[in-house]
């Protein structure tokens, strides 16, 4: 560290500038958003039934399932609280807490939530989805808080950047100094070395402690 660390030139501007770009997603904090959902499946497989009081039939499932939320639709149109609707007609994992979520990312969700991700990041606080289609599944979001994306300014992150490049480069000059001793290492005596080894290792004994070579 003495030897190494103060020859290790501090970087010219463009070369922290180009570090910046090359590692842009390092000073990036993706978006989060807090959302609140409501979920009609309408997926009926004979390992999944569907929600109790679902036809068995997929395509009647199915009907059955858009009516379902578009009374809930109708609801929240005619002033209902967001949370008294979800429970009344989400069959999601989060109905009992009013369809509420903890804050999520962008690409957090399984992929049957696709859609609604892609619907919540481009909504504003507050504001409630049509109804949106999935896989297996009507939804309606409601976007609760969103955090938008942001990036470290250039100016900002440059002292954390120097020291990454810094520490580099001391790193390389080490690993080539170790290098360079590794290739002009020569082994000397090494039959006595072995035969020291030898002579340190202690004598064998048995399970009483005693020394296994002596007579008993």
């Amino acid at each position: 560290s003495d030897r190494f660390k103060p020859l290790a030139e501090h970087p010219k501007r463009d070369e922290l500038r180009r570090y910046y770009e090359e590692h842009r997603t390092e000073f990036t904090t993706p978006a989060r958003a807090k959302m609140s959902l409501i979920e009609v499946s309408f997926r009926v497989t004979a390992d999944r039934p569907g929600p109790p009081g679902m036809p068995a039939d997929p395509a009647a499932a199915r009907e059955a399932a858009r009516r379902k939320i578009e009374r809930a639709r109708q609801e929240l149109d005619s002033g209902v609280p967001f949370a008294a609707v979800a429970r009344k007609y989400s069959d999601g994992i989060r109905n009992t807490e009013g369809g509420a979520w903890d804050e999520i990312g962008r690409d957090s969700l399984r992929a049957r939530y696709k859609a609604v991700s892609d619907a919540l990041f481009r909504m504003s606080p507050g504001q409630v989805s049509d109804v949106i289609e999935g896989p297996d599944a009507f939804f309606i979001v409601r976007c609760d808080a969103i955090r938008p994306e942001s990036c470290r300014s250039f100016e900002d992150a440059q002292p954390e950047i120097a020291e990454r490049i810094l520490e580099k480069k001391y790193g390389e000059m080490q690993d080539r100094y170790v290098r360079d001793l590794l290739a002009k290492a020569v082994f000397q005596n090494e039959a006595e070395f072995f035969q020291a080894v030898l002579a340190a290792i202690p004598p064998a004994t048995d399970s009483f402690g005693l020394n296994a070579s002596s007579p008993p």
